[in-house]
């Protein structure tokens, strides 16, 4: 084993971040035990950059988000650590103060549009909302109008006359840019996509991913992706994050992660991927399933599966370290894996 850097203070883990996220742990009581769906999370956005979050389901990617949105009630969410917006906690600033930056200044793309969509109303009504509820004094017939101009933007055709429309009668792909047109609406300074191509062929889920890297263009906005998928991430993301069991595994450029991957876990989500020279030959696979949560293994989580495990890895739990400049890998034997 090849002796790594020292382990290195997470918190703030970038400097000029508009968004940082310090030790964020996230649990659950449940009649099953303690959920702990997020252990130790930290991150940092940049203003206009995109930071890509990886990990199969059940990683801890949406709950991590969910508590920088607020989404999660608690009870039964017992939330510990630093989310900071600029200079303000959003963890223990007044609600008056958390509901201002949520929704205007770090917006949200849901998972499933379909159902985010409120089928009872029109899809004018509800983009306009957006001025309504952070713009008092916006009329109606100005709301609407404002509606009209973010569909354009989105690329939705005769946004004039669709404006009326509600949302059974537009695809997946325009329900998907609907809601892009809401979380853009108030020009904020980040936004985070929650597994926004989830249920889109191949080609509507280019074009929105296309949409979304034209809109940081145009507005410096920093984007948040969230997703599975690593074909995504290597082609939408600057930065990337790996997590597994609710702990990030890895960390850093994403051009460097995919070239040369330094924790197994990693390694085996590139390995999976489908290559041309695969042809007509077996997947390649990580073998067994994520941990449940209210039964974790001990040592490192990823341990059960890797096929670099060695019996330190059974009983000591590797802490997240800098392995080159950027990169970060909690990996007991992180050098030998980022050495190939």
């Amino acid at each position: 084993m090849v002796d790594l850097m020292p382990a290195v203070d997470r918190s703030p883990p970038i400097d000029d971040a508009i968004l940082t996220v310090s030790d964020l742990r996230v649990s659950f009581q449940t009649p099953h035990g303690v959920v702990r769906a997020v252990s130790g999370v930290s991150l940092g956005v940049r203003k206009g950059e995109a930071l890509g979050i990886l990990g199969e389901s059940g990683s801890g990617k949406s709950v991590s988000v969910g508590a920088i949105m607020g989404l999660l009630d608690s009870p039964p969410a017992e939330i510990e650590g630093e989310i900071h917006y600029g200079d303000i906690d959003l963890l223990r600033a007044p609600a008056r103060t958390t509901r201002r930056i949520r929704g205007d200044r770090v917006s949200m793309v849901y998972q499933d549009a379909v159902t985010a969509l409120n089928p009872s109303l029109t899809v004018g009504y509800q983009i306009g909302e957006m001025f309504r509820v952070h713009r008092p004094g916006t009329s109606r017939r100005d709301a609407t109008r404002k509606a009209i101009e973010l569909m354009d933007r989105v690329h939705i055709p005769s946004a004039a006359q669709r404006v009326h429309n509600y949302p059974f009668e537009f695809s997946g792909g325009m329900s998907q840019r609907i809601m892009i047109a809401m979380a853009i609406a108030l020009e904020p300074d980040i936004l985070i996509a929650d597994e926004p191509t989830t249920a889109l062929d191949v080609t509507v889920q280019a074009q929105i991913m296309r949409l979304l890297a034209e809109l940081r263009d145009q507005t410096g906005m920093a984007l948040i992706l969230i997703t599975h998928d690593i074909g995504l991430i290597a082609e939408n993301s600057d930065r990337v994050m790996v997590m597994y069991a609710g702990r990030v595994m890895e960390s850093g450029p994403t051009a460097a992660v995919v070239a040369r991957p330094a924790h197994p876990y990693t390694e085996g989500l590139m390995e999976s991927v489908p290559r041309e020279e695969m042809k007509h030959q077996k997947l390649v696979t990580i073998e067994g399933s994520p941990p449940v949560l209210t039964a974790m293994p001990s040592g490192c989580a990823f341990h059960p599966r890797c096929r670099r495990r060695q019996p330190i890895c059974v009983d000591d739990e590797p802490a997240l370290r800098q392995v080159a400049a950027g990169r970060d890998s909690a990996c007991h034997f992180a050098m030998e894996v980022l050495d190939g």
